[in-house]
């Protein structure tokens, strides 16, 4: 007994040993496999829409992960006797090892990320020219823009990489010397070992519209109410002295290139307590038309552009000014889904 018990103690001893061992170089496997499926994913976006334009990407994030090395020892001892016959004893020592890696996948579903990711792979494909000279304001910098639309800063490090980087073609057309290369169908693209940076520079930048908090980065418009008043011929049925004076109010949004002109003008009224001293005509040329903010979708998904409305601070005089009071920009509520690699 004595001997079995000093025997299993040893395993114990040397499977816990293994076991970490065993753990560390799982878990470094399982993070070099996040770089090769990052690799292939944002492939496998660009394979997608180079072989069909109108297809949105599939893209998501592995926001966490998680290494488990589980050991079973077993020992066993076996006794056979017979009388007047002479007794067999067998020690049996079993082991098994069970490793288990799983990551936890936030895929992008907003319409917003999905149109910049889309718009980020038709440029890598097809270059700035495919917009007709116009870069696509989603992938600015938001600074350019006081829109109340979402810009996710990326256009800056997508003008900096060589058009041509990214090849697509059949797969005859595919070199052997290729270093990353995807298909959809008959469709393939791939990326020569030269152009490897500009590769890293387009995954940075499918990373950082991936990550990019929107919660702070609308540009609020600055939002004015203009109000008409048209003097009618007829009599004001309250006084029938005066004439009859229709209002008519509408909402508009100051143009960028304006926005100081306007500032400045609404700070001089609030300090003299006058009416913002612009004509009608220079309201109609600083500002455009107002169409109101997006509402969010009814479901589980909610959008990261659904805000809620804006409040107004109305100067007293024709025309009067408001501000909008920075609404608020709800994060995803869609929980990350997890999936074990084998």
């Amino acid at each position: 007994m004595r001997t079995i018990c000093i025997l299993t103690i040893l395993a114990v001893a040397a499977g816990s040993g293994c076991t970490t061992v065993s753990l560390s170089q799982y878990t470094l496997d399982q993070n070099r496999s996040s770089g090769s499926c990052r690799d292939e994913m944002v492939l496998e976006c660009l394979a997608t829409i180079a072989a069909n334009p109108d297809t949105l990407p599939s893209y998501a994030l592995y926001s966490a992960g998680a290494t488990t090395v589980t050991d079973t020892v077993a020992l066993g001892h076996t006794v056979t006797w017979a009388p007047a016959k002479r007794v067999l004893e067998t020690l049996a020592l079993t082991g098994s090892r069970s490793p288990k890696g799983q990551w936890t996948v936030d895929p992008s579903v907003e319409y917003e990320r999905l149109e910049a990711l889309y718009t980020a792979c038709l440029w890598a494909l097809y270059g700035p020219s495919y917009f007709q000279g116009q870069k696509p304001s989603i992938l600015g910098n938001q600074k350019d823009y006081l829109d109340q639309k979402p810009h996710f800063a990326v256009q800056e490090r997508l003008d900096k990489m060589p058009h041509g980087w990214l090849q697509h073609g059949s797969k005859k057309e595919v070199p052997e010397c290729a270093r990353y290369k995807a298909h959809k169908g008959n469709t393939w693209v791939w990326v020569m070992p030269n152009d490897s940076e500009s590769f890293s520079q387009f995954i940075l930048a499918l990373l950082d519209i991936a990550t990019l908090d929107l919660n702070g980065g609308y540009g609020f418009p600055l939002l004015v109410t203009l109000t008409t008043y048209e003097i009618t011929k007829q009599p004001d049925s309250v006084d029938p002295t005066k004439a009859l004076t229709i209002a008519t109010t509408e909402y508009r949004m100051v143009k960028k290139e304006y926005r100081d002109i306007v500032s400045k003008a609404i700070q001089d009224g609030l300090t003299s307590g006058k009416a913002v001293a612009l004509t009608r005509t220079q309201w109609l040329a600083y500002t455009d038309q107002w169409f109101g903010l997006r509402s969010a979708p009814t479901g589980p998904v909610t959008s990261l552009a659904a805000r809620t409305s804006a409040t107004q601070l109305t100067l007293p005089g024709a025309g009067g000014v408001g501000i909008s009071a920075g609404p608020s920009i709800p994060g995803r509520p869609v929980s990350p889904s997890t999936f074990q690699l084998r």
